[in-house]
């Protein structure tokens, strides 16, 4: 139950779930095993975010579907469609999605050079502490994007998955400096995040359920979901604010102090 807690948490906030994972790995090593937490873990995390954006996932989706119908039956209004914002929006995080889903498989497929190892992993948190640290400076006004930069918010989504980054970091501080308005970045950033937890939610639950028993690993899945969706709930709450009052660089600050202590620890190990 603590480790879906913390993976949750680590993973909404922009602190980089892979990284502190990787940090604590082998204290937690054997129970990452089974991979029934990090499944129950996972479906708390959607959970958190449908119950805050589910309203407008919904619309998002039902925007999406008029526009295609409006395609297949040729009618007139197509040659507007793509300046009507609710369709816009609705089909630039589609073709985010989709990006992002590739670029994460990519990423795994090259796992041993983003294995959290410490000597890579305190450069890549102080990276993403520069990116937080950015977050700064733009000066968004927008309501939807480019597809060009939906294309770039997808990438850097996949890429943050490598340990030591964070993919709700990457989107947020990029979607603001592609001219999204703070609201629609926190909306941005955590619908993209749903299809890559539902992805790894799907991947650990396979696994799971192959070594599943019952009886106590039944209540661990069913305490791990409620877990992480309370505290995911409020994570993603915790971030609204903070993006809103433009103090995401005080995660920045965080990570730049885990990244010194990471590296402080690989150079006394020698």
């Amino acid at each position: 139950m603590l480790l879906a807690a913390l993976w949750s948490i680590a993973t909404l906030l922009p602190v980089s779930g892979g990284g502190h994972m990787a940090v604590i790995g082998r204290a937690v090593e054997p129970a990452l095993g089974p991979g029934y937490l990090q499944a129950a873990a996972s479906a708390g995390i959607m959970l958190a975010i449908i119950a805050r954006f589910g309203r407008e996932i919904w619309r998002s989706l039902e925007a999406l579907l008029r526009g295609l119908w409006v395609i297949v039956r040729g009618d007139h209004a197509r040659k507007r469609l793509m300046i009507y914002p609710p369709f816009h929006r609705a089909l630039t995080l589609v073709i985010a999605a989709f990006v992002g889903l590739g670029a994460a498989q990519l990423v795994a497929t090259r796992t041993p050079m983003f294995d959290g190892r410490p000597d890579t992993l305190s450069w890549t948190l102080v990276a993403m502490g520069g990116v937080l640290w950015a977050s700064r400076w733009p000066r968004p006004g927008r309501r939807f994007i480019s597809i060009g930069a939906a294309i770039l918010l997808g990438l850097l989504g996949g890429l943050g998955t490598i340990p030591g980054l964070s993919r709700v970091g990457l989107l947020l501080v990029v979607g603001m400096f592609v001219g999204l308005t703070h609201a629609e970045a926190v909306r941005y950033a955590f619908i993209l995040l749903l299809p890559m937890i539902f992805v790894d939610c799907v991947s650990s639950g396979i696994y799971a359920a192959s070594v599943f028993r019952g009886g106590p690993q039944a209540t661990a899945i069913v305490a791990g979901i409620m877990v992480a969706a309370l505290l995911g709930y409020a994570a993603i709450g915790w971030v609204q604010a903070k993006v809103r009052l433009g103090s995401l660089f005080h995660f920045g600050v965080y990570l730049w102090g885990i990244g010194m202590i990471v590296y402080i620890f690989r150079s006394l190990a020698g």
